[in-house]
């Protein structure tokens, strides 16, 4: 009996060692990546993803928000990781002072986002001294600004209405808008209520940029999860090109109109592919890099940016080039 404790008791001890050395080996779990998106056609091929299974839902989330500007607030807030948006609010992050990085170049729109106008108004110059609506601290003034400038005017010669874009429609309804900023889907639906393109993003083609961002530290150290939402999203390019009608037939409920609307507004959308990312994120002269910079230029011309942003270090081709991981 006397010498079976300390016995027992060295076993118990070997026992607890061997349970520390055991956890310290096993590997945390990696936090799950949340994405944050809202209603854009050029954001869609991610829920396609997702609907054709090249999405394990432990590693990846997608969060639906209803406006670009409250997924912005939650990217700020931390309450999502990654987010889909425009190159205009990637510039507008960095000069607050929190530079995200630019790690997939989704695509660019070709028409899709548009100034809409009720009759009379027929061209941008009308537009002087007129009430237009717009989503607040998004695309929509930046659009604005570009449709103005074209015409020689300046955001102070219209009147801002400031509101969520899936109420648009009836700020032109009541007649307290002459106007809109919009993009797909709600451009088709506006237009299908008399209304008029006095200007859209083919006017400035290339110019306006879907992107991924994700905070710097994650870019330079793409997680397991990163690199599957990667990977799944060239998939889902590759099967929208080879089965248009079925992708179709997947996307076009989300978005609240028929197949046949949602490969129309598809037209106004181009992708990047997996070639294209590699070109415009890796090369230091390409057109990405170029537009952030003549966009950058504008926006602290019209007063949307509070000081200067050098877009070269908010792109990163690290996930890209993690491609054969």
């Amino acid at each position: 009996m006397t010498t079976s404790r300390p016995l027992t008791s060295v076993f118990l001890r070997t026992l607890a060692l061997l349970a520390i050395v055991l956890a310290g080996c096993i590997e945390e779990p990696e936090p799950k990546l949340r994405i944050g998106t809202f209603q854009r056609p050029g954001f869609e091929p991610l829920f396609l993803a997702r609907s054709l299974g090249y999405y394990d839902e432990q590693h990846i989330q997608l969060v639906e928000f209803p406006s670009a500007a409250e997924m912005l607030l939650a990217y700020r807030n931390r309450a999502i990781n990654a987010a889909t948006v425009t190159t205009d609010d990637v510039l507008r992050l960095a000069a607050d002072g929190q530079a995200e990085r630019i790690v997939l170049l989704l695509g660019t729109s070709h028409g899709a986002d548009a100034v809409l106008a009720k009759p009379p108004i027929t061209d941008v110059a009308q537009l002087k001294g007129r009430g237009v609506a717009l989503e607040s601290n998004s695309l929509g003034g930046y659009v604005l600004a570009r449709a103005l400038d074209s015409a020689g005017l300046t955001l102070a010669d219209v009147k801002i209405i400031s509101g969520r874009i899936d109420r648009h429609d009836r700020e032109l309804t009541v007649g307290t808008a002459d106007a809109v900023v919009t993009y797909e889907p709600y451009r088709s639906r506006i237009l299908r209520r008399g209304t008029a393109v006095v200007f859209d993003s083919s006017k400035i083609p290339d110019e306006i940029a879907e992107v991924l961002i994700v905070s710097a530290a994650l870019a330079d150290q793409p997680s397991a999860a990163l690199l599957e939402l990667k990977t799944g999203w060239f998939r889902a390019l590759e099967y929208l090109a080879a089965h248009p009608d079925d992708a179709a037939q997947r996307m076009a409920p989300r978005e609240a109109v028929t197949p046949e609307q949602f490969r129309e507004s598809l037209s106004l959308v181009h992708f990047a592919d997996l070639a294209e990312n590699r070109r415009q994120l890796a090369a230091p002269d390409v057109s990405l890099l170029t537009q952030m910079r003549r966009m950058a230029d504008f926006m602290v011309k019209t007063k949307m940016l509070a000081q200067p942003v050098d877009p070269a270090p908010l792109i990163s081709d690290r996930l890209i080039r993690e491609g054969a991981r």
